[in-house]
């Protein structure tokens, strides 16, 4: 009952709560549903609003929306059309379930077996209706009442006007009756004109045929290019599912030419998604999903799901993001959303501040927030609409279609963008347009460092990223790299958290830059300062080395065995080989055997290689040795005296306008 009534409330179509509450500028998102936990063995039916700033002046007529659907949904009565078509999408995505990995299958499987008998589990746990029960979903929307209502604000306004404490976690709360006046008002608030039950989903697959893939097509094919579209297909040989998966790559030079074209670009696309959830919404309950997100190159559209109607919905998202005009009021009300999602990255843990600065570092390319945040505080959206009208004057695309689906279903589809495109007016770009992504070499020799305050003043915990940059992608550098990860990782945890217990996150990793390979050593601590715990990671470095002199054959045999395996791996899902050659698309590199070749390389390894890789590119005083630590330091921490190692960047764009460039493909 309660997922009938979930999927009716927690709707995002026209005539929905949170359509309502979005014209109204009052909030963001809605979702609904049981509560994942019970209370005093109590059920609850949790609505969840995310409020604007002008949504927290009337929390009261929100609460009267929401009662206003309440009473539509029973004065419509439960319509059995609805039933049948969420028994439709949860029998679909039952029958076509992608493999799931065995620990999270066993946790799901455990879970439902607390709650339901052993001839439902396997249903129950998937939420597969199967029966009609008009009396069940009647008696819980019966109980869906004012008076079994509790109704939680969370706002920062309340802070000084509450006078309770609670005694865990200190969180300053007030707790009272409903009054009088808006109950009465909640329980005769009648019907409102501008809400409905949501149209009949035309986006519910019905053809779940498999396409025959030719022979020997084991990966993705160029299968057409054009002066401003490059189109790669591979259908599925391997996992026999009615799914396909659609990434497409829309190159724009404007979008991030300046700090103010990377802003109204992902403005852009929020805009977008925003404006479009009355139809998309419809296409993700049936099974299919889409995601829109700027890049520094221009937009990148991922669609998937099952193949049927998998290139309508991308056919859709398109024609509507070329005719899109935008909305002042929405306008206003994402960029705010915008501008607080910027604000809080202050309060992002340390860590995960030090790999930003991290990249803005190490990119050639990119604007920093702080850029973004004075560039909306002045933004208008007169500037919004001229900047839109010049956006896509020059696109090009770069496309890649896997699954269910013929080849000439995707160059159809090709050759219908592009006609749509030139009746938008948009022409291809130019040659010299062609987006590079530059990675800076860091200087070889002494090391160099880079501090900056944590974000948040009250943060008591430091960071430290020390990155360590090997070189260009090639096979045999790659498997090295990643076989001094995966011995170093456990011997640095050991020795980093066991031992000297710097903190909870420390972590050795292999990290991507475009092209660039590099080793990050991410720790994060409230008792040793950021100085330290760099002074730690190079004791570690020498011991490390020892320990690589004296291994025995068999164990590094061992090692390399383990790094075989999981390269091997077989892949779980559509999504994840969908993922494995689109990157291999947009970085130029084209590596769809990536695994088997860097394999082959991998048994031609030496234990004298390793130690060799080891000594250039982590032993103090070598040459060729390229390290940066980025450090955030929190106030709390005691201030250090510790003579630094290298040179201290002080201007990061002086530091950065004195290095060479990767030359990447």
């Amino acid at each position: 009952p309660c997922h009938y009534l979930s999927h009716l409330i927690g709707h995002e179509g026209e005539g929905s709560i949170l359509k309502l509450l979005k014209d109204l500028k009052w909030a963001t998102s809605l979702s609904a549903g049981p509560s994942p936990e019970s209370y005093s063995s109590h059920s609850l039916f949790l609505i969840s609003i995310e409020l604007t700033d002008e949504g927290n002046d009337h929390v009261e007529e929100c609460c009267k929306i929401v009662f206003q659907y309440l009473e539509l949904l029973r004065r419509e009565g439960i319509q059995e059309w609805i039933f049948e078509e969420l028994k439709n999408v949860g029998e679909t995505k039952f029958h076509f379930r992608d493999k799931q990995s065995a620990g999270y299958y066993v946790r799901e499987i455990c879970s439902g077996m607390q709650v339901y008998d052993r001839s439902d589990l396997l249903l129950a746990i998937h939420q597969v209706p199967r029966e009609f029960r008009e009396d069940a979903i009647r008696a819980a929307l019966d109980v869906m009442t004012v008076d079994r209502a509790r109704v939680l604000w969370l706002s920062p306004a309340h802070k000084g006007k509450v006078s309770g404490v609670e005694p865990w976690y200190k969180t300053e709360y007030e707790a009272e009756p409903m009054s009088e006046a808006l109950a009465g008002e909640l329980r005769s608030c009648g019907l409102n004109e501008r809400l409905r039950l949501p149209a009949r989903n035309q986006f519910i697959p019905t053809n779940f045929d498999l396409v025959e893939p030719e022979e020997g097509f084991d990966r993705p094919r160029m299968v057409r290019k054009t002066e401003s579209s490059e189109v790669w297909y591979k259908p599925d040989t391997r996992f026999k599912t009615p799914k396909g998966q659609v990434y497409l790559s829309l190159v724009m030079p404007e979008s991030y030419a300046t700090p103010e074209a990377a802003v109204c670009t992902n403005l852009l696309t929020k805009l977008l998604v925003d404006s479009m959830n009355e139809v998309t919404y419809y296409a993700e309950v049936a099974g299919l999903a889409y995601g829109v997100q700027s890049t520094t190159t221009g937009m990148q559209l991922i669609f998937s799901g099952y193949s049927h109607k998998l290139l309508v919905l991308a056919e859709e998202v398109l024609r509507r993001l070329l005719a899109y005009e935008p909305n002042e009021e929405r306008f206003g009300v994402l960029k705010e959303q915008m501008q607080k999602d910027f604000e809080n990255t202050k309060f992002d843990q340390p860590y995960q501040q030090a790999i930003y600065h991290t990249s803005i570092l190490c990119l050639q390319k990119k604007w920093h927030i702080e850029e973004y945040l004075d560039v909306l505080s002045r933004l208008s959206f007169a500037e919004f609409q001229e900047f839109l009208g010049r956006l896509m004057r020059r696109v090009s695309t770069q496309s890649m279609f896997l699954g269910n689906l013929t080849e000439a279903q995707c160059v159809g589809f090709s050759e219908k963008l592009e006609e749509i495109f030139a009746e938008a007016g948009s022409r291809p770009t130019f040659g010299s347009q062609a987006p590079e992504k530059r990675v800076m070499e860091l200087p070889a020799g002494a090391g160099r460092s880079y501090s900056r305050p944590v974000g948040n003043e009250d943060e008591e915990n430091g960071a430290v990223n020390i990155v360590f940059q090997i070189g260009l992608d090639s096979p045999k550098r790659n498997v090295t790299l990643q076989l001094w990860v995966q011995i170093a990782e456990r011997a640095a945890f050991h020795s980093l958290r066991s031992v000297e217990q710097i903190g909870y996150i420390v972590c050795v990793m292999g990290w991507d830059s475009h092209q660039v390979k590099n080793v990050y050593f991410i720790l994060q601590s409230s008792t040793h300062h950021p100085v330290a715990i760099d002074t730690s990671v190079e004791k570690f470095l020498v011991e490390f080395e020892k320990r690589l002199a004296e291994m025995p054959d068999q164990e590094f045999a061992d090692q390399k065995q383990s790094l075989k395996q999981s390269k091997l791996e077989k892949l779980k899902n559509l999504a994840q080989e969908g993922k494995r050659y689109w990157k291999e698309i947009e970085e130029g590199t084209l590596s769809f055997r990536r695994q088997e070749v860097e394999v082959e390389e991998l048994e031609g390894v030496t234990l004298a290689e390793l130690r060799e890789f080891h000594v250039r590119h982590f032993e103090r005083g070598s040459k060729e040795r390229r390290k940066l630590s980025v450090r955030i330091v929190s106030g709390n921490m005691p201030k250090r005296e510790d003579a630094e190692e290298g040179e201290r960047i002080e201007d990061v764009y002086k530091f950065k306008r004195g290095l060479q460039t990767y030359s990447l493909i």
